[in-house]
Order: C-alpha cells, then structure tokens, then sequence
C-alpha cells in the first residue's frame, strides 16, 4: 500500500511505497499531485503482480520485485530491491519444530481456480492409491458467494475419498474474503506440518508457501512459485520442485523422506528460512536505500519499518470491503504528505500501523473511495469461478 517508511528532515527526503493496483487505479489521474511530492519524498513502487511487459517509469523512483516479477521490455536499468512483501515474516511468528509432528502434508490456498485446489485432491487420492496413507490437513477459502455458485470442494472430496480414509485426510473449508485465521493460530499448522504442497502453477511469490519455509519445513510446488526464492536457492531440500502435476506425488514423498530422515535440521533450513527473515531483509532493505538514495536511516525518529509484512502489499483509496485495503481517500493522503510539516509528521512515524492509524486524523478523509467498475468486477468473478478465466491475465487486466 502507499507505505510510508521515513518522513523529511532538513538533509534528506522521505519515502513512500505505493502499490501497483494503487499506480493503476487511483493513482492513474494523480501525476500532478505525484510530480509535487517527488519535492520532499523518495516514491517506490511495491509490485504484487508480475509483469512480462514491463516498462519503467522515472515517476516512481524504485521498485520491489525480483527479476521473474519484472520483465523491463527496453531493457532499462533502475533502482530494484530484489523482495517482496513475502520477505519479511515476522520472525517470532514462525518456528521451526523438528518433533511433534501432527501432519505430513499441509495445503492452506483460496478457493480460486488457478490455486488448482482439485488437483491437491487428485494428489492425495494417487499418493493413497499407492499405499501411502499419509495425515493429510487442507484448508481452503473463499469469500461467500452472492451470484455466481460454485461447487464446494467438499463435495469432490467426499467423491474420491471413503470414511476411513477421511479419518487421515482433513478437509477444512470456510467461507471468508481474508486468509482464514490470526498468524498465530495459522504458524500452529505448519508447525505441526512436516510438507507443505500447493499445486497451482501460475503464481509468483504467493505469502503462503513463505510461511511454510518461514517454519522450516519444506515446499513441494510447480516451478512458478519455486521463484519465491532466489535462483541459487530454488534446490532441495528446501523446495521440491514438480515439473509437471504428474510429478507432485513423487516429490511430496521425496521430501518427507528428507523431513524423516536424521539430516533433517534447523541448520540445513537455515538458508531458507533467512529467505524470508523479516529482521533480514529489513537491513537489506535499509542498505539498498541508503546505496541508492544517499540516505542516512539510523535516526529511529524518522522511519518506520515495522510490520512491512502486512503493510507493503496492502493497499488504500478503495472501498471498505476490499481485502487488504485501508479506506482512506488518496487525494488527502497524498494532500497530507505534501503539505504537512515535520512536526506533523514525527507524531504519526511512530505508529505500530501508520496507515491504518491515519484514519484518525481529521485531515484525513474516507469518503470518495474508489469501488472499480461493478459490471466488470461481476463479469471478472464469473470467469474465475466457473474456470472460463483460461486467458485471464490477458483479458482481466482490463477490468481493473
């Protein structure tokens, strides 16, 4: 979201880190009001999609995303930190637990069809018709249905599976528009996981299967999500990677091989797990600025780096109802930003949740927000539910 991570003082410029939905949506008639903040801010741009098309511009002075999420088509160098919000779980969040161990595989996704949620079925079904009668828990989501119904996965569930064997493979289903659970109830099922599995095979750096390696247990996933990692470390054992969906259940059985196995430890995770260190990539964080920018962030009084987990990806200008969104009004947070003075500003740096604690403010509106199109957002959730979103990223793009 527009996350503010350093206020101005009298030697340097702020920062701010917008989102791509912002940049193409409420930010699409703001250049005016952008151009007036570059004066006293430093504006990043935080990328929740990939882009095989991308093209730089010099509005936004730097991006995060890796190389996979961007594909710069006049091949112009800017400014990049290599990360996304999925880099910085929060570190006393995720344990790594070696004993204990309730359940051999874990699969926490939503609902929606390029999760490929019926095909994690079809896995468990083919690892049980080998003779692998593994613990199986799955958690799957989705905002409740208002028009378009589509079919529960609880009933192809209770199709491929017999009583018994339902008694080893767990299938939770919920319907809520947010990822089910606090994140502290969520680290107790991957701790109690020795694999996690997602199936789907058109994602980039979904926060999920981080959570997984966050906890030191390995992932077994397509080669599309295996980018969550640097290309030095997309190896066993901590991503097993499945070429094909006819690969999944070799690889599941290959990793939990390696979990039962004695050369299974916190230290071989290790390199993994620092992947996604909140602690971590903070400083690496703090570094590229200062390399990039000239900047000096020592000074605690003027940054905020806390909670980046959940504040860099989230987004505000839009309707209440959004999921990750703070209904704030963009022309008064940009208004804010450009007009207050420092006083104004080392009141609210400090804030445990900046942006969601600006709504306190008088100065700051939220009404006016942006709610998108109705008739292509209905037309956008047909497609996706009933699997005619075949050319998705090619046609949903415009109902934005």
């Amino acid at each position: 979201m527009a996350t503010i991570l350093k206020i101005p003082d009298i030697n340097s410029k702020g920062i701010v880190v917008f989102t791509d939905k912002e940049r193409d949506s409420v930010l699409l008639k703001r250049k005016k009001q952008i151009k007036l903040l570059k004066s006293k801010w430093i504006i990043g741009l935080h990328h929740n999609y990939f882009y095989s098309n991308f093209k730089y511009n010099p509005l936004y002075d730097f991006s995060i995303a890796t190389k996979d999420d961007l594909k710069e088509i006049n091949n112009t160098k800017f400014p990049m930190f290599e990360a996304s919000v999925v880099n910085f779980n929060r570190d006393n969040f995720w344990k790594f637990n070696k004993r204990e161990k309730h359940w051999d595989v874990l699969n926490i996704s939503k609902n929606v069809d390029y999760k490929k949620n019926e095909t994690f079925i079809k896995v468990v079904r083919e690892l049980y018709n080998m003779g692998l009668k593994l613990r199986v828990l799955m958690i799957s989501y989705k905002k409740p249905d208002k028009i378009f119904k589509k079919r529960s996965l609880n009933n192809f569930y209770l199709e491929s599976f017999n009583e018994s064997e339902r008694q080893l493979f767990n299938l939770i289903e919920l319907e809520t528009p947010s990822p089910p659970y606090d994140f502290e109830t969520l680290s107790f099922f991957y701790s109690k996981s020795k694999v996690f599995c997602s199936t789907s095979e058109m994602e980039h750096r979904p926060r999920v299967p981080s959570y997984a390696i966050s906890s030191g247990i390995p992932i077994v996933v397509s080669k599309s999500i295996s980018t969550l990692f640097p290309e030095e470390l997309r190896r066993e054992p901590g991503v097993f990677i499945a070429q094909t969906i006819f690969d999944f259940p070799n690889q599941i059985i290959k990793a939990l091989n390696y979990v039962n196995s004695p050369v299974y430890s916190k230290k071989n995770m290790q390199p993994f797990i620092d992947c996604f260190s909140n602690k971590k990539n903070i400083y690496k964080l703090k570094r590229f600025l200062s390399n990039n920018f000239n900047l000096k962030l020592e000074n605690s009084k003027d940054i905020n780096f806390k909670n980046l987990d959940i504040r860099l990806a989230r987004h505000i200008g839009f309707e209440h109802n959004l999921i990750g969104s703070v209904p704030i009004n963009m022309d008064s947070f940009l208004d804010f930003l450009i007009r207050s003075d420092s006083k104004e500003l080392l009141k609210i740096i400090k804030f445990e949740d900046l942006e969601r604690n600006l709504l306190s403010m008088e100065t700051i509106s939220s009404s006016n927000l942006y709610y998108g199109k109705p008739i292509l957002n209905l037309i956008k959730e047909f497609l996706i539910n009933y699997k005619l979103d075949k050319y998705p990223r090619k046609i949903l793009k415009y109902f934005n």
